[in-house]
């Protein structure tokens, strides 16, 4: 993988996080009103041999930013960004594998440390759950995707990204305290999204029309 280069997005960045937050399951609520998002600091990244205009990173809707992938249509002119070339869906470009590799680097420090991301779509009574390859545990009615810290790669990272992908991203980077395990299947109490939600120093929400994602980090963090 090509490197990257990182952007801050300022105060509009930490907004736009509060905002998807305020979407999601228990635990992203829980770093909404727990964490002081004020003192810590919001960027995006694309790839560096991407040219990508500064003004735009604030409108984090909007997609575009990344080159269409290239793929002809029938007719044997490149594919619009997301259309179908040849009867089938062109896929929109994205910066997961990127975001694998920042948080398997961030992972592999300590295995105190775990990597979070809420399930906005699946239940724990819905027969894809049973599908499931990814490790998970539930909260009441809320299915959560994790990797332990110490050993993940950013393959298995990039497998966690794609099954926790869909219209609402959100993800966390916390170190546990002693005690406080995941284990894969099981229901976890209310004491354990605390342990998630204060020992938070990365949030990760998705931006730009699946394109990319925006990260909060804590102030003096890693």
């Amino acid at each position: 993988m090509s490197g990257y280069t990182v952007y801050p997005v300022g105060t509009a960045g930490l907004e736009y996080i509060r905002e998807q937050l305020a979407l999601g399951h228990t635990l992203a609520r829980l770093l909404l009103h727990r964490k002081r998002l004020d003192a810590g600091s919001a960027i995006t990244f694309f790839p560096a041999d991407v040219e990508v205009d500064p003004r735009s990173l604030q409108q984090f809707a909007v997609g575009g930013k990344l080159p269409a992938v290239k793929e002809p249509d029938q007719a044997g002119r490149p594919a619009a960004h997301g259309q179908a070339a040849r009867g089938r869906m062109v896929p929109i470009p994205n910066t997961s594998a990127i975001l694998a590799t920042i948080i398997s680097e961030h992972l592999v420090a300590t295995s105190s440390r775990v990597c979070v991301f809420e399930d906005a779509n699946t239940r724990p009574s819905d027969p894809v759950f049973h599908r499931i390859k990814t490790p998970v545990f539930t909260f009441e009615n809320e299915v959560y995707h994790f990797a332990r810290g110490g050993a993940a790669d950013s393959g298995e990272i990039q497998q966690l990204i794609r099954a926790a992908s869909s219209w609402l991203v959100i993800g966390v980077l916390a170190a546990l305290p002693s005690g406080v395990v995941l284990e894969n299947r099981s229901e976890v109490p209310d004491a354990t999204l605390d342990a998630l939600a204060s020992g938070a120093e990365k949030i990760i929400v998705g931006a730009y029309d699946g394109e990319g994602y925006v990260i909060w980090s804590e102030p003096n963090g890693p």
